[in-house]
């Protein structure tokens, strides 16, 4: 079975679907208004009916409906069955044992050779008068999806995907008659999806790929695990509207983090150039890391293929110009892709180890003070050994260029205390997952430190 390209032309467009859910209306019966003759005695849950076909709205009689409590007020019965008649219409009445709400199930079960459904967790308020009901809107005996698609460019929402070729493979959720839908889109950009053509074997959203041939230089563009739904067992229900994109995606998403504190870099203008591969609209511009350091590369693609881009960083200062080159693939999706994570900025990334007889020792107080060169945050600083004898030396530089420390190493007995003067090391502007060793302090060796500085005894 396939959807007709142009079955879809009489649904309006703008119309937006209602959740599928049942209405209640309490209907008094007028001739007893008042009087207390008309008094059930106790309790009970009443609800009134009809089933019809769905593409037409012709009663459907013979329909078995049965009623499930599955909550709520406790009733004298826990299910009841009935069968529509004389026009497609179906009426229970359950006692219960106290007022309230129950809630059940109503499993429609049609004529052969049709598929029972099932709708859960209806609330239904009970009734202490005659006459008094629950009235539903009219269910159909096979629930279908109102909906249509609206196809347009990725990242180009008001260009519409009109007179294109479209194919839905169901690869998952509700079970269908059939596995695969042709169709093509109208002027609109629009076709429907299913509607009276096939009808599900549950409540529940079919899944899928959507595959849209496109016109050069865009070729096909598919989308895995594309849902439609959910389906409707009301009659005639609003056309729900669903606008997927189509065609190659460039919505890239990059983070830039300040690289001496990890925190995420706002403020950072980002130039971005085409050099090459596929053409692209615009070809240049510049966006502004936003309070998350996140920065969106929304160039929209002309083509499939890969974009060669040069990417200009412009961090606020101490930080350098950072200028590379990338390539962008395009891709399929509504969803934005993350990049990279880009960290800018100079910082010192070291730390020093502590070892006796080449064994880690923890918990050796170090002092750590700034003594020359570029200014640092926090100048100086104490801190102790941790596993495998390492310390930290990372305060955050507030210039490009080397800084010079004094660090103090507290030996425990029966090993001396010394100071390390004159402990130089530069800022960079580069990754160093793992950190640089500013050297190892073997205590049975007695004082040391690394080329250019000065080690010496501390003094009682």
């Amino acid at each position: 079975m396939t959807i007709s390209g142009s079955s879809h032309a009489s649904w309006r467009r703008g119309r937006s679907v209602l959740a599928a859910t049942f209405v209640g209306v309490a209907a008094s019966c007028d001739p007893c208004f008042g009087t207390s003759a008309c008094r059930l005695g106790t309790p009970h849950v009443v609800v009134d009916g009809q089933m019809v076909d769905a593409s037409r709205g012709a009663a459907q009689d013979g329909v078995t409906i049965d009623v499930v409590r599955t909550g709520g007020v406790a009733l004298e019965q826990d299910s009841v069955r009935t069968q529509t008649a004389g026009g497609g219409h179906w009426r229970i009445a359950i006692g219960a044992v106290s007022a309230g709400d129950a809630v059940v199930d109503v499993i429609v079960t049609p004529v052969a050779p049709g598929r029972p459904y099932r709708v859960s967790g209806l609330r239904i308020h009970t009734v202490d008068r005659g006459g008094d009901a629950l009235l539903l809107d009219r269910w159909v005996v096979d629930p279908y999806y109102p909906v249509q698609l609206e196809l347009f460019y990725r990242m180009n929402p008001d260009s519409l995907a009109a007179g294109v070729a479209v194919e839905f493979r169901r690869t998952g959720g509700a079970e269908l008659t059939n596995q695969v839908y042709i169709a093509a889109t109208d002027r609109s950009g629009r076709v429907e999806a299913f509607l009276y053509n096939d009808f599900p074997t549950s409540l529940s959203d079919v899944v899928g790929d959507l595959t849209v041939t496109l016109p050069s230089p865009y070729g096909p563009s598919v989308t895995r695990g594309f849902r439609i739904g959910p389906p409707t067992y009301l009659f005639r229900a609003p056309i729900r509207v669903i606008r997927p994109g189509v065609g190659p995606s460039l919505r890239y998403v990059v983070q830039i983090y300040h690289r001496a504190t990890g925190a995420p870099l706002s403020g950072v203008r980002v130039d971005v150039q085409r050099t090459g591969g596929i053409p692209v609209e615009p070809a240049s511009y510049s966006v502004v890391s936003d309070k998350d350091g996140i920065v969106n590369l929304k160039t929209r693609p002309l083509a499939s293929g890969t974009l060669k881009t040069r990417v200009t960083l412009r961090p606020p200062p101490p930080a350098s110009v950072v200028v590379m080159d990338i390539d962008l693939p395009t891709f399929d999706s509504d969803i934005g892709r993350l990049y990279a994570n880009w960290s800018v900025g100079p910082y010192l990334p070291y730390y020093g180890i502590v070892v006796v007889s080449g064994q880690g020792l923890t918990n050796v107080p170090i002092e750590v003070r700034r003594t020359d060169g570029i200014a640092v945050e926090p100048a100086s600083f104490s801190t102790r050994t941790m596993g495998e004898g390492v310390f930290i030396v990372s305060p955050m530089p507030l210039a490009l260029g080397d800084a010079i420390f004094e660090i103090t190493i507290r030996s425990p007995p029966p090993f001396t205390p010394f100071v390390v003067r004159n402990v130089r090391v530069p800022a960079v502007e580069q990754d160093f997952p793992q950190g640089k060793a500013i050297w190892v302090w073997s205590l049975e060796r007695g004082p040391s430190g690394p080329p250019g500085s000065i080690a010496t005894p501390l003094t009682p």
